[in-house]
This record gives C-alpha cells, sequence and structure tokens, in this order.
C-alpha cells in the first residue's frame, strides 16, 4: 500500500476538504441491517477516537472535519455537531457550523493518516465479514459502500483513491490535484460529442422529392410536401426548407446515437414522420387513421408529437416551428433508448434526462421538456426555475449545478421512481444533468446498467448501481455534486 507521509500540511486539509464534499449525505436514514449496523457505530466510535487524537495533536482543522464526516454519516451526532458550531432550536440543526479552524501543528499528521489508514482497512474486513450474513443483492451494494467510505475514512491514502475512481489532473481552478475520473472522461468525451452531432448533421442524406403514399392521404389534410432521403421520409404542410432540416436531423439520430454509446441505433424500418403546424389539424388526422380509438384519441390530444399506433409514423402537430424541428429527433431518440437500454415510459428521470441531452446536441434546444410554470400556490422559487429554464439561451448546466450542489436538490432515489407526469422543475434539470454524468463520466457501464434499472420494480436501486457503476446510489448522488463543480469549465 503506497502512502504520502510527512506531507505539507495545506495538503492534508485540501484532501480532508475534499472528503467533506463527498460525504454529505445521511447514511444512517437509509437503514441498516443488524450486522452492518454494528460494525458502522463501530466505526462511529473509532472516528470520535481520532477526533479526540486530532485534538491532543493539536490539529483543529483535521478534527473539524473528522467531525464533519461523522455528521454526514449520522446527523443527529450532538457531540460532533456541537464540537464544529451547529446549534438546535429543538426542531432540527442550523445549515451551517463555525468556520473550519486551523491546524495549529504538523507534527501529529503521519501518526494521523497511519490511524486513518488502520480504520479505513478495518472497517473494509469488517463490513466483508459482517455482509456474509446478508442477501448477495444487499451484501455487494454494502461492499461497494464501505469501499467509498474507506476512501473518505483515509483521505491521505493514495492506493483507496484510487480505487475509488480518483485520478491526478487539474481542477477547474488550473491547480493539478485528485478530481474524479468521470471528469477526465468528461472532458476528453463531451468536446467529442459536439463534434460528433456536428458530422451527423453534415453527413445526414440530402433529401429529395418524394410522393406521398395512399395511406397516407386524407380527407382533412392536404400534404404540400413529400420527401425521402437516408433512413426516413416525410410529409408536411410547413415551409420546404424546414421540412427538409427535420428529415436531416431525424436521419442525425442515427449516427450521432452510436457515437454516444458505442451501440447501434434501432432500425426503425419505414419510419415517415408527417408534420403539421397546429394540434387540432393534427387530432383531426389522427383520427381518421386505422386503429386510433376514442379513448385513445382523448388521450394524445394534447400532445404536440406521437407515434402513429401499430406503425412506425410519427405524426408531429406543433404551431412553433422550434417544436418541430426538435420533436423528430426527440422521438427517434426515444425509440432508440428503448429498444438499446429499455427505457420506458414510467421512467421519467431516463425518458426526460437523455432525451433533453441527445436532442440538445443536435439541434441546440430544449424545447420539448416536462417542466411546468406557474402552478397556483407554488413556491416562488419553483416558479422562477421553470420560467428561468424556459426563458431562450437558458444555462440549464449552470442552473444544474446551482440546483445541486445547493440545499433543496432533489433525492434520486425518489426520482428514480417517478414518471414524467409527476415530475417537478427541479425533477428534469436533475435528470439532465444525471444524464449527461452517466453518458460521459460511465457510458460503457450503461448497457448493462440502463436495462437493469428499468427492470426493476421494488426500488431495489442499490445493488445496480454497485454492480454496475461501482458505487452505492448515494455515493453516486456524491459523486455527481463533485462532477458538477469539476466540469463547470468544460465548454
Amino acid at each position: 500500500m503506497t502512502h504520502s507521509r510527512c506531507r505539507p500540511l495545506a495538503t492534508l486539509a485540501l484532501a480532508l476538504a475534499l472528503v467533506l464534499l463527498l460525504g454529505s449525505e445521511p447514511a444512517q436514514a437509509r437503514g441498516e441491517p443488524g450486522p452492518i449496523h454494528r460494525v458502522r457505530q463501530e466505526l462511529r466510535a473509532k472516528l470520535h477516537e481520532t477526533a479526540k487524537f486530532c485534538t491532543s495533536r493539536k490539529l483543529f482543522g483535521a478534527r473539524y472535519d473528522v467531525y464533519e464526516f461523522i455528521i454526514a454519516l449520522w446527523p443527529d451526532d450532538e457531540v460532533a455537531r456541537k464540537s464544529n458550531g451547529y446549534t438546535s432550536d429543538g426542531s432540527g440543526w442550523s445549515k451551517a457550523g463555525r468556520k473550519r479552524p486551523r491546524n495549529l501543528s504538523a507534527g501529529g499528521i503521519p501518526a494521523l493518516q497511519i490511524r486513518q489508514d488502520e480504520t479505513a482497512t478495518w472497517y473494509r474486513e469488517a463490513i466483508a465479514i459482517a455482509a456474509r450474513e446478508l442477501p448477495p443483492s444487499d451484501a455487494a451494494a454494502w461492499k461497494a459502500r464501505a469501499r467509498s467510505d474507506a476512501g473518505r475514512i483515509a483521505p491521505g491514502n493514495d492506493e483507496l483513491r484510487e480505487q475509488n475512481g480518483w485520478v491526478k489532473g487539474k481542477n477547474a481552478k488550473g491547480k493539478t490535484g485528485w478530481i474524479l475520473l468521470e471528469t477526465r472522461k468528461s472532458r476528453k468525451r463531451r468536446p467529442k460529442l459536439v463534434k460528433a452531432a456536428a458530422k451527423a448533421l453534415k453527413s445526414a442524406p440530402k433529401a429529395k422529392k418524394d410522393a406521398v403514399r395512399e395511406s397516407e392521404k386524407s380527407s382533412t389534410v392536404t400534404w404540400t410536401t413529400a420527401l425521402k432521403g437516408g433512413k426516413a421520409r416525410l410529409t408536411g404542410v410547413t415551409d420546404v426548407q424546414e421540412l427538409e432540416q427535420i428529415l436531416r436531423n431525424v436521419n442525425a439520430t442515427f449516427p450521432f446515437f452510436e457515437a454516444a454509446f458505442k451501440r447501434t441505433p434501432n432500425n426503425i424500418g419505414g419510419l415517415t414522420v408527417h408534420v403539421l403546424d397546429n394540434i387540432s389539424t393534427g387530432n383531426v388526422y389522427l383520427a381518421d387513421q386505422p386503429g386510433v380509438t376514442q379513448e385513445r384519441l382523448r388521450f394524445v390530444t394534447p400532445l404536440i408529437s406521437l407515434w402513429i399506433p401499430k406503425s412506425t409514423r410519427l405524426l408531429i402537430k406543433a404551431p412553433d416551428p422550434l417544436v418541430r424541428l426538435e420533436a423528430g429527433p426527440r422521438m427517434v431518440f426515444g425509440q432508440h433508448m428503448g429498444a438499446r437500454f429499455g427505457i420506458h415510459s414510467k421512467m421519467g428521470w431516463a425518458v426526460e434526462g437523455f432525451g433533453l441531452l441527445l436532442t440538445w446536441h443536435l439541434t441546440g434546444t430544449r424545447m420539448i421538456n416536462a417542466v411546468r410554470e406557474n402552478k397556483y400556490g407554488e413556491k416562488k422559487e419553483k416558479v422562477d426555475l421553470a420560467k428561468r429554464l424556459k426563458a431562450s439561451g437558458a444555462d440549464w448546466l449552470a442552473e444544474a449545478r446551482a440546483l445541486v450542489l445547493g440545499p433543496d436538490a432533489p433525492d434520486l432515489r425518489l426520482l428514480l421512481g417517478k414518471t414524467v407526469n409527476t415530475m417537478t422543475p427541479e425533477d428534469v434539470l436533475y435528470s439532465y444533468a444525471f444524464a449527461m454524468y452517466l453518458t460521459e463520466g460511465h457510458r460503457d457501464n450503461l448497457g448493462g446498467f440502463l436495462p437493469a434499472l428499468a427492470a426493476v420494480k421494488d426500488g431495489g436501486f442499490d445493488l445496480l448501481f454497485a454492480v454496475h457503476l461501482g458505487f452505492d446510489l448515494v455515493t453516486i448522488e456524491s459523486r455527481l455534486k463533485r462532477w458538477l463543480a469539476e466540469t463547470a469549465t468544460i465548454k
């Protein structure tokens, strides 16, 4: 095991500060099986002993950090709270304690690191033994969590850092230090995705004139243009240049999806896009189509785009030209994600997150989203966020960074169980950031992770995160926060 002994005081302080940023989740609130709980309580006692050691060596900054870590794992730990200056009014603790003090001596740092290394090693071994009494799914999740916790218990241990997905690199301020492996991947992949989107659009086959087919004709609609090219056909009533761009966008989804995920896109045989410029005409046309019942018609009446039942024909019925340009690729990406990753309509975060992300890369817009504005009685902050996300030129990633790093971030565990119709603006924004994090930082794991997640029915997410992403769900939440902070300068 490699260690960095006798390093400067400032370096240790930085390492411990990173631990705190990643250790802000209340693990105890998640529930712990009996064998695990006993180990965790012993860990709690060992951390308190470490804090006392720091006091004896005048490592007051390090003691503060240890107590912050204890608070992260056990939010109601009164000793840690009071030591770090938190106050309580009887209903809960204050959000912030006192400012982190300085270490007044560097002499105790090597001994502190040895103590932390020993605690981390003991903890992983103890959890592994305790996990033998658990079902395989729970055991795998807790062992993954223990590996991650060990890296936070001993922040000066380089080997543990590397095992937990940290690499040496420049941070957002240009200084060399430890950064997430996902951050390094994003710095390489995001520019490549931008180039891949541009290439997909540029290489899309040119549209050629085509004839309206008998099955597409209707007494209620007269198609003014019919086009074909690449993997799709199109009929429409709007400007020819717009229709050509819609066809180009749809065709670009195929090579771009492959570039983004290194997986073959869904081959949608007979793909045809019908473009109308208002919802009412679209509904009348839809009513004429075989297999469309009155019940189905009532359900889809307000939609601006949908697949005509029992066909590979996509109907767009949107008044806004920007929405029409976006609707084609958004819907086709949905087909690709469903066919290759098992994404389905009940996975609201995935439908919105990946749909928004992939479409934005091609069109530069996010017009089609589940963000709802100005509900009666809603908090002003929610209304303001919805308006900002709907505004032209909105910086969704900056908004996501402020949300996820702030106190009102959605709970990922709850978000995973929501449908699109139950999502808040905060949920949609979080989903967008999470989809980007997965696409850029965990692309090679998605082939196993997303289909497994799609099959979950009882909320048992932890095993899937641990097995496919290498970290349990709570740790992934923490890494997402760190990733957002570290990737702020990536274009």
